[in-house]
């Protein structure tokens, strides 16, 4: 462009260092930061967390279809999961990319694909199939704002309502938040676990904050790490197979194509015992009582949820995701300011933890719960099904949904707010306080 117009530019760039380093006050107190060596870490995002907890879990085929914020997963695991023996294809949509991963599960690989919203609208049609076929998958979605194309780059909580009741039928699934970076890596081994041991879809929820922001995560202890692998048949009976045996716990041995003995169709139809479509009240009620069944099985080995601070506590925060950090940080500034606060965040959001929730509850004089959605999707799920909701209990709703994630201090403000306004008389709206 010629040397007038790199020489204007260098100006420019001396002018402003100049202006920078002249006029500028320093006012961030990193440099009295007293920093100590700590051990050795792993820098990681979410993405790559979820990624790298796949392939522990042992998935090895990964089908999937680029979209913001979730494609940094299939990129991940398309540099490392070959090493491994593993396949990754990128699919033309996210329906080709569902019903890839279907297909690799029901050939006995433990599959994964991961979207962002707009995908797992495409996806629900096959979310049934595997539901109804009982076929392990695991489905991420890195949530953003939105519906529609909305915004890509920003974040929200928005598609819970979607992730849990999405799906046409009577659909089981087991669907999982993670809260932080290293809780990614965590929750998805469960995610295959719960997929594996009990024959059913799993929906991972992450969004754009938890699955793109970086932390320092402490090395991972491989060695002692769970993996559980589906109930696979066994011919020595030398019996007909009946792939949907109903049993105690819902979960009926499956086979790979291959298995001496062990042909089978996996079909969409309702079907009996022996997957023969059939269209019978009898045996539509008894197999859909079959799979819900896991779920029953399923929720009573959930792990419970940790509570953050004293049980003496008289306020409560209830949230889910990527929330944690703001709202853990809040609580430790609310202590300083003298208010005893406790939190909990349940990991696995469906089926609902009843029983943890209504645990926390008792001896609660106010509840607060936060998300990042306009609907207060997670707040309405806890009223229609929690049973010990007081009437002396006052409960708050706070809703972001600007597509930036909450920050501790707005979660601090709000709570002086609700503690400021005991005084006052308060009036219930949709579950929740109006203030």
């Amino acid at each position: 462009k010629g040397e007038e117009i790199i020489n204007s530019n260098i100006k420019a760039l001396n002018g402003g260092y100049e202006y920078t380093d002249n006029q500028l006050i320093r006012i961030d107190t990193l440099d009295t930061l007293n920093m100590e060596t700590s051990e050795r870490k792993l820098i990681m995002s979410g993405n790559e967390a979820i990624a790298f907890g796949a392939l522990v879990a042992g998935c090895r085929f990964y089908s999937g279809y680029p979209i913001t914020p979730a494609t940094e997963i299939m990129e991940w695991l398309a540099r490392e999961m070959p090493k491994l023996g593993g396949n990754v294809i990128q699919c033309e949509d996210e329906i080709a990319a569902i019903m890839s991963a279907i297909g690799a599960s029901y050939s006995g690989v433990k599959s994964m694909t991961a979207t962002s919203g707009p995908g797992l609208s495409l996806m629900s049609e096959a979310i049934g199939l595997a539901s109804m076929a009982e076929v392990p998958l695991v489905i991420v979605d890195v949530q953003r704002g939105g519906p529609s194309t909305g915004m890509p780059t920003k974040t929200e909580q928005s598609d819970l309502n979607m992730a849990i009741y999405g799906t046409h039928g009577d659909t089981p699934k087991i669907v999982i938040s993670p809260m932080n970076v290293a809780d990614c890596f965590y929750q998805t081994l469960n995610a295959f676990n719960f997929a594996e041991k009990y024959q059913v879809p799993v929906i991972l929820l992450s969004d754009a904050v938890l699955g793109q922001k970086r932390e320092c995560v402490n090395l991972i202890d491989l060695d002692n790490i769970e993996i559980i692998n589906r109930l696979k048949y066994n011919n020595k009976e030398n019996t007909p197979y009946s792939r949907y045996t109903i049993t105690l716990n819902g979960v009926s041995p499956i086979s790979s194509p291959g298995d001496m003995g062990g042909a089978y169709i996996a079909t969409g139809l309702e079907h009996n015992e022996f997957a023969a479509p059939s269209y019978s009240p009898e045996v539509h009620a008894a197999m859909t009582k079959k799979r819900f069944k896991k779920l029953e099985t399923a929720t009573k080995e959930f792990k419970p949820a940790k509570k953050y601070g004293p049980d003496d506590a008289k306020i409560g925060i209830l949230s889910w995701g990527s929330t944690s950090g703001a709202v853990l940080e809040a609580i430790d500034m609310a202590k300083e300011n003298g208010f005893i606060i406790q939190a909990l965040y349940p990991r696995t959001v469906y089926p609902f933890p009843d029983q943890w929730i209504n645990d926390f509850i008792k001896g609660k004089e106010i509840l607060l719960i936060v998300e990042c959605n306009y609907s207060a999707q997670f707040a309405n799920t806890l009223v229609y099904r929690c049973t010990c909701m007081s009437k002396d209990l006052k409960i708050y709703n706070f809703m972001k949904y600007d597509g930036e994630p909450f920050t501790s201090n707005e979660i601090f403000k709000k709570i002086e707010e609700i503690i400021q306004r005991q005084s006052l008389k308060f009036t219930r709206q949709n579950g929740g306080i109006s203030i």
